[in-house]
This record gives C-alpha cells, sequence and structure tokens, in this order.
C-alpha cells in the first residue's frame, strides 16, 4: 500500500529536506509541491503504458454492432468528464492474446476485420489529490486508493522535494536529482502491459489491425459512435 499524505510529508521534510523542524518549509508547503508532483508522475506513467491508474471497460465484437466493429463512447459507469488522457485500445483474442490497436482515419481504411474477439478500452480517471493526512497520496477516483506501488510514491515524493528545494537553491541538489532518477527508473521499470510490448505482425498469429469511428454512423439511444476495425 502506498503513503498516505502524512507519511509523504514526514518522507519530504525529514528524509529528502532534513528539515524535521520544519524551520524553511512547512505542511502547507509540502501539500502544494505534492499535487503538481502527482500531476507530472502519473501522466508520465501511463503515458508509459503503467495500467494501475487507469480503469478498463470490455464489449464483444459485433455483438450488439455490425461484425468486427464496437461502440466508442460506451464507457462503464461513468461519463466523459471523469477521464483524463489518451484511451488505450487492445483487442483481447479467443486465444487469450491481448493485441494493442492502433488509431486510423477512416479515408485511409481499407480491408474490413469481421472476425471475434473482446476490445478493452482503457484510460485514466481523474486523480482525488489528497487533503488530510490520511487520505492516501496517489488514489484514482475509481478503484483501489494507493495501488500503485512503492517506488511510485518515493518518485512522487522526491519530485516534490525538488520542487520545493529549487525556491531556495539557484541549483537543486544532485543527491535529489540521482534519487528521482533512479526511483523514476524503478516506478517506469514496473510497467507489464500490453501498450508497451511488441505484438508479432505478419509473423504472428493474428494481422495487425487498426480502427477507425465511423462518424456517420449512430447507435441510439444515446448517439454513441461506432469503430470499425480494420486489416492493412
Amino acid at each position: 500500500m502506498g503513503y498516505t499524505l502524512g507519511e509523504a510529508k514526514t518522507r519530504i521534510l525529514t528524509d529528502l529536506l532534513d528539515d524535521p523542524d520544519k524551520v524553511r518549509w512547512d505542511d502547507a508547503a509540502v501539500v502544494r509541491a505534492v499535487r503538481p508532483a502527482i500531476s507530472r508522475c502519473a501522466n508520465l506513467y501511463v503515458s508509459h503504458g503503467g495500467d494501475k491508474l487507469r480503469e478498463n471497460a470490455t464489449q464483444d465484437l459485433g455483438v450488439t454492432t455490425p461484425a468486427g466493429s464496437f461502440i466508442w463512447d460506451a464507457w462503464v459507469g461513468s461519463s466523459p468528464s471523469e477521464w483524463i488522457g489518451s484511451r488505450h485500445v487492445s483487442l483481447v483474442h479467443s486465444s487469450g492474446v491481448e493485441q494493442p490497436l492502433k488509431a486510423i482515419r477512416p479515408q485511409d481504411a481499407r480491408v474490413k476485420y469481421t472476425g471475434s474477439g473482446t476490445v478493452k478500452q482503457s484510460v485514466m480517471g481523474k486523480l482525488v489529490f489528497p487533503t488530510v493526512d490520511a487520505d492516501y497520496l496517489v488514489s484514482p477516483s475509481t478503484g483501489d486508493a494507493g495501488n500503485v506501488g512503492g517506488a511510485f510514491d518515493d518518485w512522487v515524493c522526491v519530485t516534490a522535494a525538488l520542487d520545493m528545494e529549487s525556491k531556495e537553491r539557484e541549483k537543486p541538489s544532485r543527491r535529489l536529482e540521482h534519487q528521482e532518477a533512479r526511483l523514476r527508473e524503478a516506478a517506469l521499470g514496473q510497467i507489464n502491459s500490453p501498450a508497451t510490448s511488441r505484438f508479432p505482425g505478419k509473423s504472428g498469429f493474428h494481422p495487425t489491425l487498426y480502427y477507425a469511428i465511423d462518424e456517420t454512423v449512430l447507435v441510439h439511444p444515446f448517439n454513441y459512435r461506432i469503430c470499425q476495425l480494420y486489416i492493412r
């Protein structure tokens, strides 16, 4: 389980900045530095394929839509305003293999894919920033709080400490810079996501697939848009 805000304050002020008596910084300064640090680290983590801050929705191809297609806008249990960042899309074949899908413009589409499979759409939920000491440092708006891992929380703390120190020093501490680099590498190294793995193309069992949103077809009653899979 990850740090709470109270634990993060102790980690930053005592261990990283050597200011346990809060002579140079107080709790409010830590909170002000922690929020942007969380955002930066979370965005970098997700952009590298990290899925522990993501929520997934799945739907079988061609069940409520034409063959080889799925609903783009249908998101289980949430509204678009609750999500930030890019959306990762993949196809889970009956064999269990998960294949990342790439977006393509409708005008560049060629041969429709009419096979089966389950489409998984994955997005990052808005982060709930900690406000009291008992709150977890990193907490998605849905899912388990504090579930990313110790290296990630330490990375957030060092990033916040660097920002706080930069207000007093012209150059940041090399010690903190080295710690930030090591912890960033450790946090991103924990990622094991299909979004970052190379899927076999022509030499594999499945063709390379793409998806395109068909703006001309809407599914009522909510006017959801349809995505069609293509082979190129």
